[in-house]
């Protein structure tokens, strides 16, 4: 099931800085640390944790919580001018999406009503805008600018892009025709962005919605996306949600997707829908589906709960809100519980086993690897 959330931006909030880390390399003080990291479980992982306040929080499998931020860490290196920023960060209790940037020692998440840059060696913001209402992802782009994912049940205003060197909370740039945007990821090699939600909004208000993949590619000479969209395609036909909800409030929903991660070293793009996983192959633009899918990616899955919806009807992969893969193959998932949209563990396969959940005080939506993507550099 999908939570549809519309994003509106605040015109009069945001927070930019000019820092040297826009361009540094990691610190050595970081470096330091990942390093001593190694001798347990390397890399770390980062997640978003629901409370209040919500918590980014750094989990390191042997030393346990090595790092956790709150507004509170930001609000100490905030200007008057910056109040509109810290009220939107402190509104809400959640902590929908995080991201690492390796090449920048920076993270990204979405974090109470705003969207967020965090510097990982001082917890600095870098960047904020305003949200009046929870997105699902963002992610950096060509020329310092942010891709946001709305989340919107409209077909305008799919994916917002900011400058995060203007002192603007305005967009300098919307692309269109995905409503439900749930997940984004930047391809270097291509020059576009890949970004995953509907063709139709998915509430059952709008006919038959089909999950889709669409690609946006970015032109460097005119420094901004082409709008046409470059690329589009079906990663499942289109399927009512009656398995698992049974109650009136959400059995008129359509299958779509939650995630979409890159596969280290390899033009492959993971996907994960209310229902299961996929594969699609860039070069040649193929399908790969379900249990092939988890054999080959996911070795050693296993199922949250029992999850065998009406009719004896099993989905065994469903609900998979994050999926994060490093380069050693290693995989980390978060799968919501069974006819629930969040979870309160991440789930661990090395080297093709099961090992024991992360567990977490408060609920989680999303939680990757603190490791570059071989083969995928970021913007």
């Amino acid at each position: 099931m999908q939570l549809l959330k519309t994003l509106f931006l605040s015109v009069i909030s945001v927070w930019a800085v000019s820092r040297p880390a826009l361009t540094a390399s990691v610190s050595s003080n970081l470096q330091h640390v990942l390093d001593d990291d190694t001798t347990c479980l390397s890399p770390n992982i980062v997640t978003g944790v629901y409370d209040n306040p919500p918590k980014i929080i750094v989990h390191n499998a042997c030393k346990g919580d090595i790092w956790t931020w709150t507004h509170y860490d930001a609000q100490r290196h905030m200007y008057k001018e910056s109040d509109d920023v810290f009220k939107c960060l402190s509104n809400g209790n959640s902590a929908t999406e995080v991201k690492w940037v390796a090449e920048r020692e920076w993270i990204l998440a979405i974090y109470g009503n705003a969207a967020i840059i965090v510097n990982y060696s001082d917890k600095q913001l870098v960047f904020a805008v305003c949200l009046n209402d929870n997105s699902h992802s963002l992610e950096l782009v060509p020329d310092d600018k942010l891709a946001l994912a709305t989340t919107s049940h409209t077909l305008q205003g799919s994916i917002k892009i900011f400058d995060c060197a203007q002192n603007n909370s305005l967009p300098i740039q919307e692309l269109h025709l995905l409503p439900a945007c749930h997940a984004l990821v930047w391809d270097e090699h291509d020059q576009t962005l890949w970004a995953v939600g509907n063709d139709k909004p998915p509430s059952g208000n709008y006919g038959k919605s089909y999950g889709i993949l669409n690609g946006y590619q970015y032109d460097k000479r005119k420094g901004q996306f082409r709008q046409a969209v470059l690329d589009t395609h079906r990663v499942t036909e289109a399927a009512l949600l009656l398995e698992e909800w049974t109650d009136a409030d959400y059995a008129g929903w359509w299958d779509g997707p939650h995630d979409v991660i890159p596969i280290p070293n390899e033009r492959k793009l993971l996907i994960t829908t209310d229902r299961d996983i996929h594969i699609f192959d860039i070069t040649n633009g193929s399908f790969e589906h379900g249990d092939a899918v988890m054999q080959k990616y996911l070795p050693g899955f296993q199922p949250v709960d029992h999850r065998t919806g009406r009719n004896g009807v099993l989905l065994p992969r469903s609900d998979l809100k994050a999926v994060s893969i490093n380069s050693n193959r290693d995989v980390i998932y978060v799968q919501s519980d069974w006819r629930s949209w969040s979870s309160s563990h991440v789930n661990l396969l090395v080297d093709g086993a099961k090992k024991p959940d992360i567990n977490f005080s408060g609920i989680i939506y999303r939680s990757r690897w603190m490791d570059e993507v071989s083969g995928w550099p970021a913007a």
